[in-house]
């Protein structure tokens, strides 16, 4: 009886240590630039990736029709040229 209460216990004391530990996660960040220009009617649409923690560069990231994402640098100008033709 008292091995089975010992047993309950380690098992909630696991759950609850499992439970406090915070979840990682990875980042999905853009590490450099494509350096050739992507046209617009190849993609359906763009986020931007911000500076953070995880994330070193500032990136406008363009998704295309095959679900693929591209990085682009948001200073260029044929980056700013697709996202004003995706808009």
């Amino acid at each position: 009886m008292i091995s089975c209460r010992v047993c309950v216990l380690a098992a909630l004391f696991s759950l609850l240590i499992i439970t406090l530990i915070p979840t990682t996660q990875s980042a999905d960040c853009c590490l450099k630039f494509t350096r050739r220009p992507v046209h617009c009617r190849w993609l359906k649409g763009y986020t931007f990736q911000d500076i953070t923690s995880s994330c070193d560069l500032n990136a406008v990231i363009f998704q295309n029709l095959r679900n693929k994402f591209v990085c682009a640098d948001p200073s260029q100008d044929w980056t700013k040229r697709v996202q004003r033709c995706l808009r």
